[in-house]
């Protein structure tokens, strides 16, 4: 337990397992980059951080409160920051946008519905 403690103490007892989450988004984070698509980088970006925000909003794992927050607060900076930044780009593919528009509206129907 000692040689793990770097992962399992600073979340509460009920939310161990939010270490896996938390090593995976930072993965997942720093893969992003190789994508050769800037439009689809900077959806999976968000589609990252939102469901991993998601998760820490509903669990709240951190031992300290105030860290919870700091978190969420976190969370909510990059997901603003990359959907203004977005607009930035000047290298689109459209119908690539259109592809994707469409289906992430699907994904917030059937997110919406279910």
């Amino acid at each position: 337990l000692k040689s793990f403690a770097f992962l399992i103490l600073r979340y509460k007892s009920s939310a161990h397992w939010y270490a896996m989450v938390f090593i995976l988004r930072n993965l997942l984070v720093g893969l992003v980059p190789l994508i050769p698509d800037l439009v689809l980088q900077s959806l999976i970006m968000q589609l990252v951080l939102a469901c991993t925000g998601v998760v820490q909003i509903h669990v709240f794992p951190w031992r300290v409160d105030l860290a919870n927050y700091i978190d969420t607060a976190a969370v909510i900076c990059m997901l603003v920051f990359l959907g203004s930044v977005g607009f930035l780009v000047s290298d689109v593919d459209t119908q690539a946008v259109a592809y994707l528009g469409a289906l992430l509206l699907i994904m917030m129907l059937l997110l919406s519905v279910g």
